[in-house]
Order: structure tokens, then C-alpha cells, then sequence
């Protein structure tokens, strides 16, 4: 029954308001790129990789970054991956983000890493669907609105219902000496009262179908 909730929910989608590239996956690969090795990863810059998304490393704003196309590797502190063409049809879509805040070089100091932007929490959202690699936090205008722990699952639906119709800092938050993969898979809707009837309708034949077998 809960896996069918969950379906329904992930089954319609919605990327609120003005918030852009919540799911990361409109980057301008246009841009200036300077190769790393010969055919990638590149660097170039957060604003082509990761529009509408603000990147802070310790406090500091992070202004480039590594883009790594399929079968490449990217470097900290931030890499938008190309996932392959079998992992882009599942849950991650076709990029997701490598996070490492371990020092940069031996012996250097660990930092922390935090995405932000501000957009409009669409009004009949139920949640924001993430997936992570690897623990990290998810902030509303500075309120934890939830956390990804893998030990737990590496799935987690974050709860933005208080914010609905409201323009907030939606932020990201990497801790110190941590390395993930991580992606926003996207707003939920809370499902219709007509989807509700059918979930009703399913569970119910579902349970008897079950009682027939036993």
C-alpha cells in the first residue's frame, strides 16, 4: 500500500515556479571548457553548469566547476556527471552531482558545500523528492525541512507543505569530509480527490485478492 502511495506521488511531477534547473538537468554545455584530460572531465563555470543554483564552498562563492561526460571522472569539490545512457532512464535522469568536501590536498582542511537558490514552492506540492549517495541536508529559509542518511535509504521525500505558494531559499548542505552523489528528482503533487478514490479502489481489490490466495 505504501509503495502504491509513493508511485502516485512520483507519478506527477511538478518543478515550482520560478525555481530553475531544480533537477539539474538543463546545463549550458556551450560554454568556454577547459579540458582536464583528453575528451574530459572539463572545467568551466558554475553559472553554465549549474544555472540558477548558487554554490558556496565554506562560506565562499564557488564560481567553476568539473563537468564529466559518461565513462570520465570527475574532481572535487563539485562535478555535474553525465550519467549513462541506462542510469539517465532511471530516477536520476540524465545528470546528477558528485559532492566531495574531503580536503584538496593531503593533509589540507575538510569544508562544507551548500547549493542554494530561491523559487516558489508550488502550491498543491506534497514534497521534494531527493536521492543521495552519501548524507546531506536539506534547508528552508534556514529550517531543516529533512536529511538523506543511506545507512537509512538513499531515498527521502522532503516536506515543503508549510511553504506552499511561497517564494523561499531552498538550500543544499554537504558537511565536511563527506563524499556523495546526489540528485533532486522534484516536486510531488498531493494527489487529487480523484486519485484518492482510486487509490481506495486499488488497495481494496488489492486486499482481496490477497484474502482469495490465503
Amino acid at each position: 500500500m505504501k509503495s502504491l502511495f509513493a508511485v502516485l506521488l512520483l507519478a506527477s511531477p511538478c518543478f515550482g515556479g520560478d525555481f530553475i534547473n531544480l533537477t539539474f538537468d538543463q546545463p549550458n554545455l556551450n560554454g568556454s571548457f577547459i579540458p582536464l584530460l583528453p575528451g574530459g572531465p572539463y572545467l568551466g563555470t558554475t553559472a553554465d553548469l549549474l544555472p540558477g543554483w548558487s554554490v558556496s564552498m565554506s562560506g565562499s562563492p564557488l564560481t567553476s566547476m568539473v563537468y564529466s561526460p559518461p565513462q570520465t571522472t570527475g574532481v572535487r569539490p563539485i562535478t555535474l556527471r553525465e550519467n549513462d545512457a541506462n542510469t539517465a532512464l532511471t530516477i536520476l535522469g540524465r545528470f546528477s552531482l558528485v559532492l566531495t568536501t574531503t580536503p584538496l590536498v593531503p593533509g589540507g582542511e575538510s569544508f562544507d558545500l551548500r547549493l542554494s537558490q530561491i523559487g516558489t514552492v508550488p502550491t498543491d506540492s506534497a514534497g521534494l523528492q531527493v536521492t543521495s549517495r552519501g548524507f546531506v541536508q536539506g534547508f528552508v529559509d534556514g529550517t531543516k525541512i529533512g536529511e538523506v542518511n543511506p545507512v537509512i535509504s538513499s531515498l527521502a521525500l522532503w516536506d515543503v507543505s508549510p511553504y506552499r505558494g511561497k517564494d523561499v531559499q531552498l538550500e543544499i548542505y554537504v558537511r565536511p569530509g563527506d563524499s556523495i552523489q546526489f540528485d533532486i528528482i522534484g516536486f510531488t503533487h498531493v494527489p487529487e480527490p480523484s486519485t484518492w478514490a482510486l487509490l481506495a479502489v486499488g488497495g481494496a481489490c488489492l486486499g482481496r485478492e490477497l484474502w482469495r490466495r490465503r
